[in-house]
């Protein structure tokens, strides 16, 4: 029989069965980054999110590659 009275049993089964909300790139959860941002399936942290910009920012599109608006 599981106890459900509050103290470390229903601790460990709050932890173990709980969803986790942690960045889906680095996996540190939401107490170790600024800000969590959610989308449909996904999480991602702050430092994520700059990480990602430096890289597009350092490797620009090719202008010779059509943009999604621009597919059928």
């Amino acid at each position: 029989m599981i106890d459900l009275r509050p103290g470390p049993a229903l601790a460990r089964i709050d932890r173990l069965f709980r969803p986790r909300l942690a960045c889906s790139f680095c996996g540190r959860n939401a107490q170790q980054v600024d800000r969590l941002v959610a989308g449909a399936s996904a999480h991602i942290c702050d430092d994520c999110i700059t990480k990602c910009l430096d890289v597009l920012e350092r490797h620009p599109k090719d202008p010779r590659l059509p943009n999604e608006a621009d597919r059928p």
